[in-house]
């Protein structure tokens, strides 16, 4: 009779098919995974209201931001006006937008991005503001 010794009589499962099993989840949920992009870079203190109506920011394609010292951000691009008149034209005119100024944002900065927008015939225009009592 062959005897065996006792280290042979430890079997040991094969930890190759668990391993290629747990990368591929991993890569699963890596691929399936929405990101979130990044909202708001510039610094703002939004205006607050005590009316408005909540939007679905989904439905809004791009997304003006104006800080009070007037810098502007378009499509995370900082830009001034003459630039985002140039931009603006070659947007589709189904396009929709919101608008985030800073609340010391002087008004003539505003009029200027909205006499802007509907020059070049864009009309789903939203201004983004807080409800009074919210902080951001």
């Amino acid at each position: 009779m062959i005897s065996r010794s006792k280290e042979d009589s430890f079997l040991t499962p094969d930890l190759t098919p668990l391993i290629d099993v747990t990368f591929l989840l991993l890569i699963f949920f890596l691929v399936s995974s929405v990101f979130k992009k990044e909202e708001q870079i510039l610094k703002l203190i939004l205006p607050q209201t005590l009316s408005g109506q909540k939007i679905n920011s989904k439905n809004l394609n791009h997304h003006i931001q104006i800080e009070s010292s007037g810098k502007i951000l378009f499509e995370s691009q900082i830009l001034d006006l003459k630039s985002l008149e140039i931009k603006v034209p070659t947007l589709s005119t189904e396009s929709s937008f919101k608008i985030s100024a800073d609340s010391k944002t002087s008004y003539d900065k505003v009029i200027q991005i909205l006499d802007l927008l509907k020059k070049n015939n864009f009309h789903k225009v939203s201004l983004v503001t807080l409800k009074k009592g919210k902080k951001k």
